[in-house]
């Protein structure tokens, strides 16, 4: 609610109560931010038949309940002092009714009903008759708070509300310096019912591959697993397991506890422990005191390595390209035990590796690679280059085309009657290329007389003097950087001249 604008806020409710006198009790609270602190203004014990209660909660001259050096309403001297701070009007102000109970006797409790509240008796700012109204209740059954408590000693509740002292360790209920405990601060040290409270531990053990966590304990539950108990759970695949329940009464002796969590250290991610206690809704107990946390194991800083090797070993091509397929094989090594390898091809996503694997693509290749032992160190990366080029250049004869006839060099026309025919000298022409690693030549080879072309144009001049017309076999070939070769085939021919 909104209780910044000056004048009269009035809150009515009707109540009737049954509840143990000095024991159990209903306080009305009041927070001016949105819950955060509460300020008892009223309280409820012993028997009340049904009557209306009306607050002036704030008025135009300070002097409403919540302004007061005192409260204005009966408190009694149970509960006296109050902590009386000034409550100012904010815009975040909330009313609750908070009843307790402890763990003995118990009586009806407290009814309400036709709750209002008005400002300047004109403007209704809540009304709710709970049969139908504004609603807008919220149920805080379940305490909202944690009720772990790191203390130096073991407190006890006093009989005067917040009020504490401290019970210095002695005799059998000695109580190591230091611990957690878990007890309700306005119920002499006893748990709640229906508790589902939580501690969780957070450890460094990145580095661990054998671990124990140990502590000393003290329980105080009143009932056995399944009604109250604790567990002590760890964070483990995304979800809490047990490792242990921890039941029973054992108040006044201290056991040490050893637990093996070897199979939850290492890796990435720090190691959290929870110690978890649960109750039911019956009888509650003095709860579960733990202390000197520890953990004992061993740790491997010790980075792995690895290496990548190829097979074939070295380029089975020419001028460091291999012509085949490459097998790509990663190992690791490390002080323990290597637990992953992980490798990528040509800065892609990083894969897990498991079994030696073939690239057999053209093109120039990069496998970088890398492990992990089993406590989560990395290794450097480690790279290795390679190039593939298994595909063969191409290659054509232009000049002398099949079944034509050339003088001088020139082509004249189709040879009516079948066969090529050279006369005089003639430049063999050819096309060729490489996509890959490119060409390194284009070899004419006439009847065992080869002429090599390093560089376009692919062309030879030739001519025999043949004062008889004779026969003649010209091949053409290519070859790629890489030593791959193709052939464009043979032309036979008959020269004159």
């Amino acid at each position: 609610f909104d209780f910044t604008a000056p004048g009269y806020y009035n809150f009515t409710f009707d109540a009737w109560w049954s509840i143990e006198l000095w024991w159990d009790y209903c306080l009305l609270e009041i927070s001016n931010d949105a819950g955060l602190n509460w300020y008892p203004i009223y309280e409820f014990t012993d028997e009340g038949d049904w009557q209306t209660i009306a607050l002036t909660l704030y008025d135009p001259f300070g002097t409403g309940i919540c302004q007061m050096d005192d409260w204005g309403t009966y408190v009694p001297d149970l509960w006296s002092p109050w902590p009386r701070p000034a409550v100012p009007a904010t815009d975040e102000m909330q009313l609750r009714f908070h009843m307790i109970s402890d763990a003995g006797t118990e009586q009806k409790g407290i009814m309400i009903d036709d709750v209002s509240l008005v400002y300047n008796d004109l403007v209704t700012i809540f009304a709710d008759d709970m049969e139908s109204g504004d609603g807008n209740w919220e149920h805080m059954r379940d305490f909202t708070g944690d009720l772990w408590h790191e203390e130096s000693f073991y407190w006890i509740c006093a009989d005067t509300y917040y009020s504490w002292y401290n019970a210095e360790p002695s005799g059998d209920y000695a109580f190591y310096p230091t611990q957690w405990f878990v007890y309700d601060e306005t119920d002499a040290g006893l748990y709640r019912n229906n508790m589902d409270d939580k501690l969780i531990l957070s450890f460094d053990l990145t580095h661990a591959y054998e671990a124990f966590l140990e502590w000393d304990q003290m329980t105080g539950f009143a009932g056995m697993y399944p009604d109250d108990y604790g567990v002590v759970e760890i964070w483990t695949d995304g979800a809490w397991k047990a490792l242990f329940i921890v039941q029973g009464d054992t108040l006044g002796t201290w056991g040490h506890m050893k637990l093996d969590i070897s199979d939850y250290v290492g890796g990435d991610e720090l190691t959290q422990v929870r110690f978890r206690l649960i109750s039911n809704e019956t009888i509650v107990g003095d709860g579960w005191a733990v202390a000197n946390f520890s953990i004992q194991g061993k740790v491997d800083f010790v980075n792995p390595t690895c290496a990548i090797s190829l097979s074939p070993a070295t380029p089975n091509g020419n001028n460091g390209w291999y012509t085949s397929p490459v097998t790509v094989t990663v190992t690791g090594t490390d002080n323990r035990k290597v637990e992953t390898l992980y490798y990528r091809i040509d800065g892609g996503a990083w894969k897990t590796y498991s079994a030696p694997f073939s690239i057999n693509i053209d093109g120039e290749h990069t496998v970088d690679a890398y492990v992990v032992d089993d406590v989560g160190n990395p290794s450097d990366m480690c790279t290795v280059t390679f190039k593939i080029d298994a595909t063969a250049p191409t290659v054509s004869i232009d000049t002398p085309q099949s079944g034509y006839i050339y003088f001088m060099g020139r082509e004249l026309f189709k040879n009516p009657l079948g066969g090529t025919i050279i006369i005089g000298g003639i430049t063999f022409a050819a096309t060729a290329s490489d996509a890959m690693s490119g060409l390194a030549k284009v070899s004419f080879d006439i009847d065992g007389y080869s002429y090599d072309k390093t560089s376009s144009p692919y062309e030879v001049w030739w001519h025999k003097f043949d004062l008889l017309p004779t026969k003649y076999t010209l091949s053409v070939s290519a070859e790629d950087n890489a030593g791959n070769t193709a052939s464009a085939g043979t032309i036979d021919f008959t020269h004159w001249l």
